[in-house]
């Protein structure tokens, strides 16, 4: 689907808040994530249209890919993912409920802000990355529906015959193709953890963007335009028990965080 441009309209930009922690959980903490995320809406909103999704843990979260394209590629995988849908009694999933596919076909670009846990993204930014596997040089679900039968979409013989021969390889694309994406990642670099007793990582070149880079080659992998000046990734409170370093300010991340945010509208502007 390409993206339309109009004249005098501000960007659409998603921005993905990745954090678990929330104020009236066990946490009992608003995220660093989410500061972050505000921030940037209160600065930037008289120059792009946030549209914000938060992936925090509630009572609906993002179901697991089940990688279905690994049966027969974009012929057994589809977009969006056909896995699941919208309104299910059990298994409810955030990216139909929340209407996460749409919301990314709709926009310009979006923007992942997460912490790391254990030198990661979060678990609920890479549950989303893996369920967009199926953006990537696949079919849609109509179309596996004309193609192979209503209720028969995931018959791998049906769809390994349709793959090898090769005969609607012309359908296969890239949906979310043109998008922009940013990522902002942090991480508390251990805290007071290791004061003294610095543990063996066995890399030298150890690098906190090392973090994000799989999601980053994800998106340049289907088309989504991510360069490097969209990514980044810094650790911060070193030294520092984790409850300081909850409440401090968060002015170096901010500083990055903005960088990101307006080179993204310059590059959705100007491209």
């Amino acid at each position: 689907m390409p993206i339309q441009k109009f004249q005098n309209k501000k960007p659409r930009i998603i921005l993905f808040q990745g954090s678990p922690r929330k104020i009236d959980s066990c946490a009992n903490q608003k995220s660093k994530s989410e500061r972050i995320l505000e921030h940037l809406t209160q600065k930037w909103s008289y120059l792009a249209d946030f549209d914000i999704i938060d992936l925090g843990i509630s009572n609906v979260r993002v179901q697991p890919c089940k990688g279905c394209v690994s049966t027969s590629g974009g012929m057994h995988c589809h977009f969006p993912c056909s896995c699941f849908s919208k309104n299910l009694e059990e298994n409810k999933d955030l990216m139909y409920e929340a209407d996460i596919y749409k919301r990314l076909e709709n926009c310009d670009g979006f923007i992942v802000i997460s912490p790391v846990h254990w030198y990661a993204v979060s678990s609920q930014v890479k549950a989303m990355f893996d369920r967009l596997v199926c953006a990537n040089l696949t079919i849609t679900q109509s179309e596996a529906r004309q193609i192979f039968g209503k209720g028969n979409t995931k018959n791998s013989q049906l769809t390994g015959r349709a793959e090898l021969s090769t005969k609607y390889k012309h359908l296969l694309k890239n949906h979310l193709e043109g998008r922009w994406a940013g990522f902002i990642v942090h991480g508390d670099n251990g805290a007071n953890d290791y004061n003294g007793n610095s543990p063996e990582i066995g890399d030298e070149l150890w690098s906190v963007r090392n973090n994000v880079m799989p999601l980053v080659y994800q998106c340049r992998f289907s088309g989504i335009h991510c360069p490097d000046d969209l990514v980044e990734a810094i650790y911060i409170n070193e030294g520092l028990p984790y409850y300081r370093a909850n409440m401090e300010p968060l002015d170096q991340v901010l500083e990055l965080a903005d960088g990101v945010v307006e080179r993204m509208i310059d590059y959705i502007n100007n491209f």
